[in-house]
């Protein structure tokens, strides 16, 4: 199976992409019956176009078809249960299952493709104060470092997560000390992207909405701005919206950069999400 070990499937994070992605080489290599349609027709389905809405995500796939594609693709034991862990993480509909298969995946995945890189980074958009403690071990000056940050962070965490986030953040090199044992960043910005976000991601964006219900409490007026507005909006004037928000994401993080010297740290949070289904002008929903 050449064109399988061309395409890893141990190199996905997406089955959709990846299944896309093989049907594209097998045609290259003028391999006969791999085509969306008799795809289709060896899992069973009377519908030709089914692997191709399932590839554009309008469809999901059962458990017991999973087993029969795994034939198909004539994937190892190894190979099969990452398949089967990742069509269960892409297709699962809450945040605590998607946590649940992403640790699968983890276990699952070939130890030469899997770096410890990758295992750390999903601890450091675990805890929403990784981020924190980053910002502040180069803004504070002390001896007693985890001390002075205990003192600053709110809401308050203890001095033994202190330390093990430092000690996480030097081993994925994100800080790092210079030639006169002084904390610095080794980039300015850390972001994790704006595709295949990972669970760990959405749960540090979760935490730090949370965050934002609490500064209502632990923060002064003048010391926060919250503001909220309700729509109603259409499809091509929401993807407007969202540019612009990227471009204001973008603007903040500038100001940033540029800004010298530094006295506090803040969050920013944006967020625009549905409040009904979608409806026709006529009336009723959609």
């Amino acid at each position: 199976m050449s064109d399988i070990k061309k395409i890893s499937i141990f190199s996905y994070n997406d089955f959709r992409l990846f299944l896309r992605d093989f049907l594209f080489e097998k045609k290259k290599n003028g391999e006969k019956g791999y085509t969306l349609r008799s795809l289709s027709k060896k899992l069973g389905f009377n519908s030709p176009s089914f692997i191709k809405y399932l590839i554009e995500g309008s469809r999901n796939i059962s458990t017991q078809n999973i087993s029969k594609l795994t034939e198909i693709l004539d994937f190892n034991a190894q190979e099969k249960k990452y398949f089967e862990s990742l069509v269960s993480f892409n297709q699962s509909k809450t945040s605590s299952e998607k946590d649940f298969y992403f640790q699968k995946l983890l276990k699952n995945k070939k130890r030469e493709t899997q770096t410890i890189l990758e295992k750390q980074k999903y601890k450091y958009f675990s805890k929403w104060y990784n981020a924190v403690v980053r910002e502040l071990l180069i803004t504070l000056h002390s001896e007693d470092i985890e001390t002075e940050i205990a003192r600053s962070v709110i809401p308050h965490i203890g001095k033994a997560e202190i330390t093990t986030a430092i000690k996480l953040l030097n081993k994925l090199e994100l800080v790092k000390k210079d030639k006169n044992g002084k904390w610095v960043q080794t980039n300015k910005v850390i972001t994790a992207g704006e595709k295949n976000i990972s669970t760990a991601a959405v749960n540090f964006q979760k935490q730090m909405l949370e965050l934002a219900i609490q500064a209502f409490d632990n923060f002064r007026p003048d010391e926060r701005d919250i503001h909220t507005l309700t729509l109603r909006i259409s499809n091509s004037q929401l993807s407007r919206i969202k540019e612009k928000i990227k471009n204001l994401k973008n603007e903040i993080l500038n100001i940033a950069i540029e800004d010298e010297p530094d006295d506090r740290i803040i969050q920013v949070n944006f967020s625009v999400f549905p409040l009904s289904k979608k409806y026709f002008t006529g009336g009723g929903n959609k």
